[in-house]
């Protein structure tokens, strides 16, 4: 597939996967095409309300596919979606939005008082949970001039200096992960359903769900993290891949343990996780529990990519490994 951003990738995807699920969430699932459809009603909708080229919507809200379609829907605009941190106290918030900048703040239900309180009046006031509309001209397309060095999203990232900065996500950069999450996850690339807890403001979190999208595949992005509901979860959709910090692998362990009668998870071919190393204790009861390939992730948002993988090999509990970020990424 020869693309240069998001949008390619995305029309590309409702053309030959048209009918096939692309995101399910608490609302529901949507396929390719209903994605493709949803972005284009809503940028037509960004349009009418006044967004201007180039112009920043931050989007705090939790994971969901309208906060894909919203970022999605703003390149199509025209303008670009800084991914901000719903997690933050006010204070942190106001700053970062002072940092970009935005023509308008786009939330959720959840998100929408810490957005009003952090934003400054007369920004626009935006809602993922709004009808669309799509009602009016569609924008001038944009999609030819967008190489792969146009950002497709400003992110935020602290660092290890503790200043707060903004980091523009190239297009390029993005679908370069895609695929190379692709050739180091076969499932990924075969397109199997996953199910992905990581936060889209958060450069796991948006590429470990991207690449799903960008391989054909089916995202399901749970409203909570729920290890009860994700285990059942595994066994109704069939899923075959799971992310979680290991905080959140020990809690589907201990879920699982609790049971009266085991879950059925023999679809599951892999758990990844990052932003922590795992303990060798824990490392044995997943592959105790749930049987699967087991990978670790370690990314900067500095560098738009994984930086180190820890493979599944690594992942016995006597590997002196195990206390790594794993291997320098070479494909």
């Amino acid at each position: 597939m020869e693309v240069n951003n998001w949008l390619e990738v995305i029309d590309h995807q409702a053309s030959v996967n048209s009918d096939e699920p692309a995101i399910s969430d608490v609302a529901g699932t949507i396929t390719y095409a209903e994605l493709h459809a949803q972005v284009e009603a809503r940028a037509v909708d960004l349009h009418e309300f006044g967004l201007q080229p180039h112009a920043v919507v931050a989007v705090v809200a939790r994971n969901s596919a309208r906060f894909i379609v919203e970022t999605l829907a703003v390149q199509r605009a025209g303008g670009l979606a800084a991914l901000l941190n719903w997690r933050l106290s006010e204070r942190e918030l106001a700053i970062l939005l002072g940092l970009v900048d935005p023509w308008a703040v786009s939330t959720d239900v959840h998100s929408a008082e810490l957005a009003d309180a952090a934003a400054d009046t007369w920004l626009m006031r935006l809602r993922l949970d709004e009808p669309l509309s799509g009602e009016g001209p569609l924008p001038p397309t944009v999609a030819e001039r967008l190489d792969a060095k146009a950002p497709f999203v400003l992110m935020h990232s602290s660092g290890t200096t503790g200043i707060p900065k903004i980091i523009p996500m190239k297009n390029g950069s993005m679908i370069f992960e895609s695929g190379r999450l692709g050739a180091a996850v076969p499932e990924i690339a075969n397109g199997l359903p996953a199910l992905r807890v990581g936060p889209l403001f958060h450069l796991a979190g948006l590429c470990q769900s991207t690449a799903i999208l960008f391989h054909g595949g089916h995202l399901h992005l749970p409203a909570a993290f729920d290890p009860n509901a994700i285990l059942d979860q595994v066994a109704s959709d069939q899923l075959a891949l799971i992310d979680a910090a290991p905080a959140g692998l020990r809690a589907l362990v201990d879920a699982a343990r609790a049971r009266i009668s085991p879950p059925n998870t023999s679809s599951l071919r892999e758990m990844s996780y990052g932003g922590a190393p795992i303990e060798p204790s824990l490392v044995a009861d997943l592959l105790e529990t749930f049987g699967c390939r087991l990978r670790q992730f370690y990314g900067m948002t500095e560098a738009a990519v994984v930086v180190t993988m820890l493979e599944p090999d690594g992942h016995s509990p006597e590997s002196g490994k195990l206390s790594s970020a794993g291997q320098v990424t070479t494909t």
